[in-house]
């Protein structure tokens, strides 16, 4: 029995049938109760006298409820209507099996090594395109040094970065400064010498309606540098936050990618590898900013709403999701939202404020 579009199981709207298998059938739905989109796993009628099979369906809801896991969905709720049995879970947009193998073999590690510039039309037109679009969402813009390929003089880095952030004043939410774009070829960036990061903020400084910036750059894990970049930006209240980044060992420790296929490569490794380290950095940053002025934003290796989690719990309130983004593409912003509501109920936590810096020493 195919359940038709619009039929009701309990509180639950049959939407579409998502697939068949030799059990049953899977509906996408909607619980009108809470308002959300979940599937419903339907037993066979076939099926509906065999002792042997209804035990066999409640052993996997009991299954499902034993487990937590980011790569297993959520059970919601059982129930039987009108000798239906059927199972309540977490809805997750993705795609099936065969897709996934026509795009090619899976990769050993979700990871990239980003090397080649940022090829755009400058930072004028790009405010000009935006300026026309008005998306109606927070907008925040990124700006990097332009990749030449060849080292710059400080004074060129700044009135660059300076020239680019003006026309975005009026036109983003908020701006990040990309301190160590990972695809320059002009070696060490001065702009992580404080010295230097302050004459930049000064000249930033001078740019009406700046909104609140973010600055991006590879972080030290020793308190004296941290203590310096933090005195640096003191009197920019500007300063929004930091984005932490991390730039990994070769071979990187974690990754299943032999270290002579990409050891001799140029370029910066992003991805899930990084986790590890981009977590280290957060413990060690949470105690020493200005949590009334400052906030952490965690990167490296956000995949799933445990990876988010994880890094709010050591003292971001905010994460950036870029590499797994080409791997598992744009849906998975919504089940990383998703999941963030279910932990934070499990854990009996109101909003994502509770949690962040919850499992850190300074907290307990």
């Amino acid at each position: 029995m195919t359940l038709a579009k619009g039929a009701q199981l309990g509180p639950h709207q049959i939407l579409s049938l998502i697939g068949v298998g030799g059990m049953g059938e899977v509906y996408k739905a909607t619980d009108t109760r809470l308002n959300r989109t979940v599937a419903i796993k339907v037993l066979a009628t076939r099926f509906s006298d065999n002792p042997e099979m209804k035990q066999r369906f409640e052993r996997e809801a009991q299954t499902i409820a034993s487990l937590n896991h980011p790569h297993i969905c959520t059970l919601f709720d059982v129930g039987n209507q009108d000798g239906v049995d059927y199972l309540v879970m977490e809805y997750l947009e993705g795609q099936t099996l065969a897709q996934r193998i026509e795009r090619g073999p899976l990769p050993l590690d979700e990871a990239l090594l980003v090397y080649y510039g940022v090829p755009n039309d400058g930072a004028q037109v790009v405010a000009e395109r935006l300026a026309r679009s008005r998306p109606g969402v927070p907008v925040g813009v990124s700006l990097v040094e332009t990749n030449t390929g060849r080292a710059a003089p400080l004074e060129r880095v700044i009135e660059e970065l300076v020239e680019a952030a003006r026309p975005f004043a009026v036109l983003a939410d908020y701006l990040v400064l990309n301190l160590n774009c990972p695809n320059t070829d002009s070696g060490v960036n001065p702009l992580h010498d404080p010295a230097n990061l302050r004459r930049m903020l000064e000249c930033m400084r001078g740019i009406e309606r700046l909104p609140p910036v973010f600055l991006k750059f590879i972080a030290p894990s020793e308190p004296p540098a941290i203590d310096a970049i933090l005195l640096a930006v003191d009197t920019y209240e500007f300063v929004n936050g930091f984005i932490l980044n991390v730039v990994p060992r070769r071979p990187c420790a974690g990754m299943r990618t032999p270290g002579a296929d990409y050891e001799h490569l140029p370029g910066s490794i992003t991805g899930m590898p990084l986790r590890p380290l981009a977590c280290e950095l957060l413990r060690i940053w949470y105690p020493r900013i200005d949590r009334k002025r400052h906030v952490l934003v965690g990167v490296g290796g956000v995949a799933s709403a445990e990876d988010a989690y994880r890094m709010m719990r050591l003292g971001a309130p905010l994460v950036q999701v870029l590499t797994a983004l080409a791997y598992r593409g744009p849906a998975l912003v919504k089940r990383i939202k998703q999941g963030l509501c279910r932990l934070l109920e499990r854990d009996g936590l109101r909003d994502i404020s509770q949690a962040v810096g919850a499992d850190h020493p300074l907290r307990a």
